[in-house]
């Protein structure tokens, strides 16, 4: 049987990286189909993965790490090392900065074109960490 390939990539990545069977991958899919729902509230909710696994995939294909965001102590400067309305924006939270570059935590896959416009706004090089 051919393995389908699905438009959502978060659902793709799970998949390649064998964390979610063929038979799952599809349910989920039809879930996500008939509800609208997110695939990856899908995929907790339903317990195929805990979210913890779930970010530990996410950034493992990101080259990055997973992080537990309310045991981060994050000083005052760094907070507010960006401005209060591009974190909103992003849905994202610094955790280091310097002056020439700054680490954001988020808890979704980061498009090459949020990367992009984020270096561009900030103007300043952009990492990106996994957090609930």
């Amino acid at each position: 049987m051919e393995e389908l390939k699905y438009s959502d990539p978060l659902l793709q990545l799970v998949l390649d990286q064998e964390a979610v069977t063929s038979e799952q991958a599809r349910d989920i899919w039809e879930e996500h189909e008939r509800t609208g729902k997110a695939v990856r509230n899908i995929l907790i909710d339903t317990q195929v993965l805990a979210e913890d696994e779930l970010l530990d995939i996410m950034a493992g294909y990101l080259g990055s790490r997973a992080i537990n965001l309310p045991a981060t102590d994050i000083p005052p400067d760094v907070i507010h090392s960006i401005p209060t309305s591009v974190a909103r924006m992003y849905n994202m939270v610094p955790i280091e900065s310097d002056a020439n570059s700054v680490v954001l935590a988020t808890c979704d896959m980061v498009s090459p074109e949020v990367m992009d416009e984020l270096m561009f706004v900030l103007t300043r090089d952009v990492s990106f960490v996994l957090a609930r």
